[in-house]
């Protein structure tokens, strides 16, 4: 059908292109494979592109999250901490420019990213270590400052232990550096309304 139509020419790319050609068919052969129902011929196949590609560009962010997505479907959750942590690490000497991978110079400059980190602190909510995922995420906005997911998350965790008012002086203030920040904007739009019928109720 047209998957396997997809899958061959994608296939043909990722063997005989290089550079970015390659890692771009190699995600999309990655995906398509991961779609493919599940089969555990077509997970090994992705976890062997995402793989490969993660070998000259260690902190490449769709390659680094699927394959932990895959590992914590897995519950080989070792793995995909381990892996999500290699990816933040490797992200952050090239940011500072101490990475030795080669892609990291040909690339230039490279911007910082709270990805890794915010899905490690998805990981430990789902786990229910509010304590480590408040960790990571406050982390990941370190890493990248305008990283919403983390900002929200944290905000988010301070409504649940019953510090809303921490988590709109929290949201506050990362608007202050961050005035275009439409999403925690609207949730503090949220925030402002239930407060206002709360006190006329």
């Amino acid at each position: 059908g047209q998957f396997d139509g997809a899958a061959q020419v994608l296939e043909k790319i990722y063997e005989n292109e290089v550079g970015e050609t390659k890692v771009n068919a190699g995600i999309l052969l990655a995906h398509l494979s991961q779609s493919k129902q599940g089969t555990k011929k077509q997970t090994k196949k992705a976890i062997t592109i995402y793989k490969s590609i993660l070998k000259t560009r260690p902190f490449h962010q769709d390659a680094c999250l699927n394959l932990a997505d895959i590992y914590f479907e897995k519950s080989q959750n070792t793995s995909a901490v381990n892996l999500l942590e290699n990816c933040d690490r490797e992200n952050d000497k090239a940011v500072k420019g101490k990475s030795s991978f080669k892609i990291v110079k040909e690339i230039g400059r490279v911007a910082p990213n709270g990805e890794f980190l915010f899905r490690l602190g998805r990981f430990h909510l789902d786990q229910g270590d509010l304590a480590s995922a408040k960790k990571r995420f406050e982390k990941a906005i370190q890493r990248d400052s305008s990283h919403t997911k983390s900002v929200l998350a944290i905000g988010i965790l301070y409504q649940e232990t019953g510090k809303v008012d921490r988590a709109i002086s929290y949201w506050e203030k990362h608007l202050e550096r961050n005035p275009n920040d439409q999403i925690i904007l609207n949730q503090l739009v949220q925030y402002w309304i239930m407060k206002k019928q709360a006190k006329k109720a």
